[in-house]
Parts: structure tokens; sequence; C-alpha cells
């Protein structure tokens, strides 16, 4: 016999055992891990290059956006953020696969989705308690089951649409149309 069970106590073996098995476990968890937009695949649905430094180059991954159907973020490509995993199977919630989660293991980075981060770079706004909405050809707002009403906010101007319908201005104290033209089609 080539081996030395029967000169090391099995206390030692048992414990040396157990740490190979609990460090082999860890490393087939996910980790969160910052990433950059390389491509945008889909409504809300991006391909991320990790932006780390290792002697292991993960490959590019396809990963859904963590954001709602009601509030879509426009995304480009070099946007960055980071790639926060989840404990189980999210193609059935994605989109990028079917079926339902389960507690069975996957691959370490099949399990992530991108999260946009903040920089200190941005321009800061005008006033921090404001909610600021603004891609960069604009701003959309519109009801998600009809496209009978928008209000669309560019650099060269805002639109309001109805196609159906009124608009209504209510308020208690004066409104101030400031311009040359105001025109009313009927």
């Amino acid at each position: 016999m080539a081996d030395n069970a029967r000169k090391t106590p099995t206390v030692y073996s048992l414990e040396s055992h157990g740490w190979l098995k609990s460090h082999n476990a860890v490393e087939l968890l996910g980790r969160a891990l910052p990433v950059q937009v390389t491509k945008i695949i889909s409504n809300q649905v991006v391909q991320v290059k990790f932006l780390i430094n290792s002697i292991y180059t993960p490959p590019e991954v396809t990963m859904p956006v963590a954001t709602s159907e009601y509030n879509r973020l426009p995304l480009q490509v070099g946007a960055v953020g980071a790639a926060m995993p989840i404990d189980v199977y999210q193609g059935g919630v994605s989109g990028l696969g079917g079926g339902t989660a389960d507690l069975s293991q996957r691959a370490n980075l099949s399990t992530h989705h991108f999260v946009p981060m903040g920089n200190k770079k941005w321009s800061q706004p005008d006033n921090d308690t404001h909610v600021i909405y603004g891609g960069p050809n604009g701003t959309l707002l519109k009801d998600a089951d009809s496209e009978k009403s928008s209000i669309t906010i560019k650099k060269d101007g805002v639109t309001i649409y109805v196609s159906n319908g009124n608009i209504t201005i209510e308020s208690s104290g004066t409104l101030t149309i400031k311009g040359s033209t105001v025109t009313l089609n009927p």
C-alpha cells in the first residue's frame, strides 16, 4: 500500500478532507464582479466583459439587467456596473431560458444579472432631491399598454401627443406660456 492511511490519525484526514470539499464548493459559487457592457442584446439584456485582472480571463457573458418592466434603463455600450449573482437559476424569469428555478448547482457565471453603478465623474444634478430621467436621446413617458398618449423630451423641444382624448392642465395659479406662437389644431 503506497498511502499513509495507517500512520495518519483519522481526525487529521477528516479535517483535511472537509477543508478540501468546502473550498471546492466555495469555488463553484458566483461572485459579484465589476463589468462593462459590450453589446446590447435586446430589451434590457446585455453582454458584458469582466473588468478584473486575473490569470484566468472570464468569457463575455449575456445577462439580464436588474430593472423593472416599467422603468427601463437607457443603457449603452460602455456602461459600467457589477455582475451580481443570485443563488438559483433565473432563466425562467429573465426569458434567457425556460422552466422554474431549482436548487441544482449552476455554472458560476450563469446566475448573474447586470446592475448599473454610479460614478463620481457624472454631471452634478441641479438639486439632489429630484428624480432625474433622461437618456442620451431624450426621455419618453408613455403608458405601457398604449401608444395613444406620450410625452417626449428632447434637446430641441417637448412633444405632448394625444391621439384620442384631451390634455388637461389644472392649476390654482397662473399658466404662463412663453414663446411667439401657440397653435391648437382641432
